[in-house]
């Protein structure tokens, strides 16, 4: 009986924190997979975390550039400068390839935002709750990956380690 006690308030512990809103929208990393020097990628995605722009370059064997960036924005019509998310990161890495085949990538990157969000409380406008804030991100980023996989296409994964740090400038 205790042990069932203690899980339902671990559970309902962990909704509140879900139910957390934060200033700090994650994004997805770029696995790159290069072979060569002189290649240049580049990926495009609309979602509901807004507009994401992944970008990469190599410029000679071995190693790579990505500059990464995030644009959100919900139009509020009574007060539209109240939800946004903004987001820019850049990154530099070390890449071997082996047999034409196998990729190891290696990227240390710095990455900053800054974000209005809010939440209404009981679907009522007077009573939104919002917070306004600006963070710091480092970060470490091991990705693996193949090209030609099982005659399957690219296939790769990322381990990305990060510090993020965020201020808070204004709330209610």
């Amino acid at each position: 009986m205790c042990h069932t006690i203690k899980l339902i308030y671990i559970f309902f512990v962990l909704c509140i924190f879900a139910a957390c809103r934060s200033i700090y929208t994650p994004t997805t990393p770029n696995v790159t997979l290069f072979r060569e020097g002189n290649q240049f990628q580049t990926e495009v995605t609309g979602f509901t975390n807004g507009l994401n722009l992944k970008t990469a370059y190599t410029p000679i064997n071995h190693f790579a550039f990505q500059v990464n960036g995030q644009y959100g924005q919900a139009l509020d019509q009574k007060n539209p400068d109240r939800k946004y998310h903004r987001y820019l990161e850049g990154a530099v890495g070390y890449y071997y390839c082996f047999n034409d085949d196998l990729v190891l990538e290696l990227y240390g990157g710095y990455g900053q935002g800054s974000s209005i969000f809010g939440d209404p409380i009981v679907s009522n406008e007077e009573l939104l709750i919002w917070a306004k804030g600006h963070y710091k991100k480092y970060y470490m980023q091991f990705n693996i990956g193949s090209h030609e996989l099982l005659n399957c296409g690219r296939i790769g994964a990322c381990i990305r380690i990060g510090d993020v740090r965020y201020t808070y400038t204004d709330a209610n």
